[in-house]
């Protein structure tokens, strides 16, 4: 019978073998996070660096040696991160396997190329992974204002000790200001490698030359204010934020054209300097509704006729439902503020509440957080 039934079997030769494409999604949600955490092992232990110190493809033996690892378990890590796109393997004349880092790594996980993506992994691991442990409480208060210090019942302190603003108990005040000081530093530097990718692409989104005087508002380190400084070189920029905040960029960033100024101030409470094009970059999605309303009032009445705003935040599909990316960005803002992230045509309505016309959504293709919006104040 056994033998009847494998006679009646035909087999075709080009039929297509697959899983189930159902289970493809979930599959890719986890090994998305052992990913994450083997990038994590690499960064801790310098690898990518020591790599690029090497100057030249390394074999597995020789890495081995170096960080005094066990040599075939580590040949293991190592075609992972190759398999994973982070390293390349070739075969020499020899028969020998030499690991290099690929250019992407080379480019934004090694400390000598600046800016890098060190800092936003890091930003990931340290306060992203933590922050989503009070998700069931955000989920079941509805909060948006969650403490992050623990006080609140049901609240793991001891991993949100990455997180939290609130000063150890009996450390010395320049001690905590270290710490604050180091804190704003990692965080300027990791939104200065999550812009880096697509900066070029931000301040070419729109014809920009017209402008002769534009003002970074909340702007940071200031990189994308000097990729408009290097593309548009007729143009006057400053770079406006917090005092302390201004004081540390200008210790970041280097080379900085005469064209470029720093200037510190609250958007909030004090005059905007003049101009004829302000840029809003990862900043109106901080906020809520009604401080939102203030300050593109401000630059409303600020701006001469004709003048412009660049707001350069994600923007979510119309059913909220997507990109990812962007999706998952605004379940954070609900954690961390009361902002959030704006649909095309809810972009659209909030500019026209407040004198804005002609907007333009360009979309910035690939893997990034930045989409570019342009919107103007009307001649009349």
């Amino acid at each position: 019978m056994y033998k009847m039934f494998i006679e009646n079997v035909h087999l075709d030769s080009n039929e297509r073998l697959c899983s189930d494409p159902a289970a493809d999604a979930i599959f890719q949600i986890l090994s998305g996070a052992r990913n994450f955490k083997l990038l994590m092992h690499a960064l801790e232990i310098g690898l990518f660096d020591e790599i690029a110190v090497f100057g030249e493809p390394i074999t597995a033996e020789t890495a081995a040696k170096k960080f005094q690892f066990n040599a075939a378990s580590f040949r293991r890590f190592l075609d992972t991160l190759v398999a994973m796109g982070l390293l390349k393997k070739e075969v020499s004349m020899k028969g020998r396997e030499l690991y290099s880092n690929s250019s992407g790594t080379s480019k934004y996980l090694t400390r000598c190329r600046k800016p890098t993506l060190i800092a936003a992994a890091l930003m990931e691991s340290n306060f992203v992974m933590p922050m989503l442990d009070i998700l069931p409480l955000a989920l079941k208060t509805g909060s948006s204002s969650i403490n992050v210090m623990g006080t609140k019942k049901g609240v793991n302190t001891d991993k949100m000790d990455n997180v939290s603003n609130k000063p150890p108990q009996n450390t010395p005040p320049e001690m905590n200001e270290q710490k604050s000081a180091d804190k704003l530093m990692k965080f300027l530097l990791c939104m200065d490698g999550m812009a880096q990718p697509c900066a070029p692409s931000l301040v070419r989104a729109f014809d920009l030359s017209a402008h002769r005087n534009v003002v970074d508002l909340g702007g940071g380190s200031g990189s994308i204010a000097l990729e408009l400084a290097r593309t548009y070189p007729q143009t006057n920029v400053t770079i406006y934020d917090l005092p302390h905040v201004i004081q540390m960029a200008q210790k970041i960033q280097r080379d900085v054209p005469s064209h470029v100024t720093f200037q510190g101030g609250n958007f909030f409470e004090e005059d905007l300097p003049d101009a004829d094009l302000y840029i809003f970059a990862h900043v109106l999605h901080d906020w809520e509704e009604e401080k939102v309303d203030i300050l593109l009032e401000k630059v409303h009445d600020k701006l001469p006729p004709g003048g412009s705003l660049l707001v350069l935040e994600k923007v979510l599909n119309e059913r909220r439902d997507g990109p990812l990316l962007t999706v998952t960005s605004d379940l954070i803002m609900s954690l961390i503020s009361k902002g959030k992230e704006r649909t095309e045509s809810e972009y659209r309505k909030l500019f026209s509440k407040h004198g804005f016309s002609n907007t333009c959504v360009k979309t910035i293709e690939g893997v990034n957080y930045y989409d570019a919006i342009l919107t103007k104040k009307p001649f009349c």
